[in-house]
């Protein structure tokens, strides 16, 4: 099993067994597989699943995010997942705080999740205390490519 990690200054690109996974550098991202993207003023960080669960699950077969809208999470609390025909992933939120939506175009067409870093995004949050929560979600995309790294060595 061959493992190749590409950087330009805008993402890494790991290569594993042939697939290719995008990491785009501006997104923080949680050892659960997920980024979170934190935009302007408000706060708000929208969240959606990394390139490497899309490599594990074939054929999409449902999503369902088991929270709504105005629910107060945590890192730890499982608040859906999503399943496949080979495999079934939890979700996890990377921050604590409000979900203010979530995507009811991944909730209506699960395989729209593939679109994982644009369109394809699960929910948005509303961190309690953005600041300590970044602190707390220090995974760059160097870093979460290097934990992902040490996981498909031990998977070898």
């Amino acid at each position: 099993m061959s493992l190749e990690i590409e950087e330009d200054e805008d993402e890494f690109r790991v290569i594993y067994n042939n697939k290719m996974m995008h990491f785009p550098k501006h997104l923080y991202y949680s050892e659960q597989d997920m980024w979170a993207r934190v935009g302007g003023f408000s706060g708000v960080a929208t969240v959606g699943l990394t390139d490497y669960p899309m490599t594990l699950l074939r054929e999409i077969t449902s999503l369902e995010i088991k929270v709504d809208p105005e629910t107060v999470v945590s890192p730890m609390e499982e608040i859906g997942f999503i399943k496949s025909n080979k495999t079934e992933l939890k979700l996890f939120p990377p921050v604590s705080g409000k979900i203010i939506a979530i995507n009811s175009k991944v909730k209506d067409e699960p395989d729209a999740v593939r679109d994982n870093y644009e369109r394809g995004w699960l929910f948005k949050i509303h961190p309690i205390e953005l600041d300590s929560e970044l602190r707390d979600l220090t995974i760059n995309a160097k870093y979460y490519v290097k934990v992902l790294q040490e996981r498909l060595q031990k998977e070898q």
